[in-house]
């Protein structure tokens, strides 16, 4: 169940926030940058000539992730600077319910990392066009969010090792990196790795023009499947 209250005070403080200011704007800051690397391509420069259109894939796919992430880490460092400041007896004691800390949490992860990726979409759009499936790609690339906010809560016990663990949970662009850099496809060693690689893959042939829904809804119930384990742990 989702905390309407709860979800209310969480926007305010997030409102408040001068990062989130710069989270908003942020989509179109990356946005720029990828298409002014592209467009001035710095690359030429050095010894190997990486294929741009390779290159465009790369830096445009890994956006949609990005924006889910930091939704996961927005929501997920207000429920551990509550357990830092020792609020999470508190909350219990009040008329939450169970289960509603945390689900409301996550709802705000999807809700936050949905807000980037369509202004994600939106910069996107604008500066190269529309794309058939990229739209559901970004929507669907929103749900790493709650992944993220999960790993933080199950093991982090202060903002400073929450810090330190979205960190490491951007790790699991590695993989869809890895596949989109050698070719493979998802169903190789680096797809079983990381369900991105599934989204990752949606990203690439929607830019080819032969988008197919399977493969990233594969991707997304496989990360959802990944996510169940982390919830068993306390709030």
């Amino acid at each position: 169940m989702i905390n309407k209250a709860l979800l209310k005070k969480d926007l305010k403080l997030l409102g408040r926030d001068p990062m989130t200011i710069l989270l908003a704007l942020l989509p179109f800051l990356l946005e720029g940058l990828v298409q002014l690397i592209l467009r001035l391509n710095p690359f030429q420069y050095l010894p190997f000539q990486p294929d741009l259109k390779q290159l465009e894939q790369l830096l445009r796919g890994m956006l949609p992730f990005f924006g889910g992430m930091m939704g996961g880490w927005m929501a997920g460092f207000l429920i551990l600077e509550e357990r830092e400041d020792d609020m999470i007896p508190l909350l219990r004691m009040s008329p939450l319910k169970n289960g509603e800390l945390l689900t409301t949490r996550l709802f705000l992860a999807a809700g936050l990392g949905l807000a980037a990726n369509l202004l994600l979409y939106a910069a996107d759009r604008l500066l190269f066009g529309p794309d058939r499936g990229i739209l559901l790609i970004f929507c669907l690339s929103a749900l790493t969010g709650p992944f993220c906010l999960l790993v933080m809560v199950r093991f982090g016990k202060n903002r400073v090792q929450g810090l330190t663990l979205a960190k490491l949970s951007s790790l699991i662009l590695l993989p869809p990196v890895v596949m989109l850099l050698t070719g493979k496809t998802p169903f190789g060693v680096f797809g079983i790795l990381s369900p991105l690689s599934w989204l990752m893959d949606g990203f690439r042939s929607a830019l080819g023009g032969d988008f197919s829904l399977p493969g990233p809804l594969a991707g997304t119930l496989y990360l959802g499947v990944l996510s169940l384990p982390l919830m068993r742990k306390r709030e």
